[in-house]
């Protein structure tokens, strides 16, 4: 669906880190605000192949994430999970519209695959935050 893309509210790009935090970020996003098990995401970032740092790598990732994207992420019993309220997730927009295919759904689907930016302070104030990837 593109690359992974965080909007604020003023509509301006805001950088969640490099390569590693991205797929942290990802993962999280993924889970739909279900906790994800630091284990989990140790696996999502070495694929069963972690250095001995692994978890002191994915807590410094977390606090990263943390201080960008403030109160998006919260510890939850043996993991973590990414704080959705208000925001707008392409990917479940593009699950919902692909639930029950018709040429206009469909449509509507693609067109959520690499969406323009915000435009104005107004639309995002409407959106609040966009997760776009």
């Amino acid at each position: 669906m593109g690359p992974l893309e965080v909007w604020n509210d003023a509509g301006q790009r805001v950088p969640v880190g490099g390569p590693q935090a991205e797929k942290v970020l990802a993962a999280l996003l993924v889970a739909g605000g279900t906790v994800v098990r630091l284990d989990e995401l140790v696996d999502a970032l070495w694929d069963g192949e972690p250095p001995r740092t692994a978890t002191h790598q994915v807590h410094k990732l977390i606090a990263e994430l943390r201080r960008r994207l403030p109160g998006a992420v919260e510890t939850d019993g043996p993991g973590y999970r990414v704080r959705l309220d208000g925001a707008a997730l392409d990917l479940a927009a593009f699950a919902a519209l692909t639930s029950a295919p018709t040429l206009e759904s469909l449509t509507a689907a693609l067109s959520t695959t690499r969406p323009a930016p915000p435009r104005s302070a107004r639309s995002c104030r409407a959106r609040r935050t966009a997760w776009r990837w």
